[in-house]
């Protein structure tokens, strides 16, 4: 009787708002669900906040925690005023300098 072989792999899909992956047993990069999500061209799922580490659909990859939604409206300004708009980089190491004040 020919035995089943089981997925050895891990699935690498970051849910939105969690630090730690699905973690299903899968065959390829992603499990079932997520593999179709990803043929489906939805996306290859939330990618990491840059400040914390939780998965986030954004497009600055930062969490609400961390002053994504600061960030976004500080991008929002300078697209109207003449000035190029701070890197994440930057925005995040004024906002921890600021708050050690």
């Amino acid at each position: 009787m020919p035995t089943c072989k089981r997925a050895t792999n891990k699935c690498a899909w970051l849910p939105q708002g969690s630090t730690t992956v699905c973690g299903k047993n899968s065959y390829g990069k992603f499990c079932g669900v997520h593999a179709m999500f990803a043929r489906l061209g939805k996306s290859d799922g939330p990618r990491g906040c840059l400040g914390c580490g939780k998965g986030v659909r954004g497009q600055y990859q930062m969490c609400m925690d961390c002053g994504g939604r600061q960030y976004r409206s500080v991008v929002n300004q300078c697209k109207k005023m003449p000035r190029t708009p701070p890197t994440i980089e930057e925005f995040l190491h004024d906002r921890v300098s600021t708050k050690s004040i």
